[in-house]
């Protein structure tokens, strides 16, 4: 996969769909080229009591602000927030993609917009922030990091598709939103030629 793929699925998005109901939030896929194609900036939240996505891998984002003028502008500020990355200054605007709740029966949608860097930025991450991590997105969609993560709630246990970075694991509304944008370039383009696995 490389920038040009993922620009011209942005161009000619599939047609937008809107969950109008809910408390509103949005959240930044940042992209950057990188020697294995491209890569998609995850952080790392902090572990906080109280907090349902204590310690989750996730993308940079947040709950709409009353200042806010749109959901983008929601994006930016909550990256330039969390993370002391200015993309109005260090980005470009590529697209976004179709709203997503959490899970079912929460009363919570994001809306996730892409953005290409032009620069490596300077990162200043606040006490939200634990970490950030490069995820290859080429590994990602030719599946070589699929892994499953299992979750606890009451008496059951739940499994759902995940795949890892750098050790962490990505799932959850997070991995969706992933999921969405690879399936955008994959329904513009011909299927994504998997890479060879290295040897080990």
């Amino acid at each position: 996969m490389d920038l040009g793929l993922v620009r011209q699925a942005l161009a000619n998005p599939a047609p937008f769909e809107s969950q109008a109901e809910g408390r509103r939030a949005a959240v930044a896929a940042v992209l950057k080229e990188t020697s294995n194609g491209v890569g998609l900036l995850l952080i790392q939240r902090s572990e906080r009591i109280g907090d349902p996505w204590s310690g989750h891998m996730a993308l940079p984002g947040g709950h709409v602000d009353p200042q806010d003028r749109d959901l983008r502008e929601t994006a930016l500020r909550e990256t330039q927030e969390e993370l002391g990355v200015d993309l109005t200054t260090l980005a470009s605007p590529l697209g976004q993609l179709d709203d997503l709740a959490p899970v079912r029966g929460m009363d919570l949608i994001v809306r996730p917009f892409v953005f290409l860097l032009h620069t490596e930025p300077g990162f200043a991450p606040s006490r939200e922030v634990k970490d950030w991590v490069w995820a290859p997105l080429l590994e990602v969609a030719a599946g070589h990091l699929d892994t499953q993560h299992r979750v606890v709630i009451g008496s059951n246990q739940l499994t759902f598709p995940a795949f890892q970075v750098e050790g962490r694991v990505v799932w959850g509304l997070t991995y969706r939103i992933i999921q969405t944008l690879l399936s955008r370039v994959s329904e513009t383009h011909a299927p994504l030629k998997p890479l060879a696995r290295p040897p080990r």
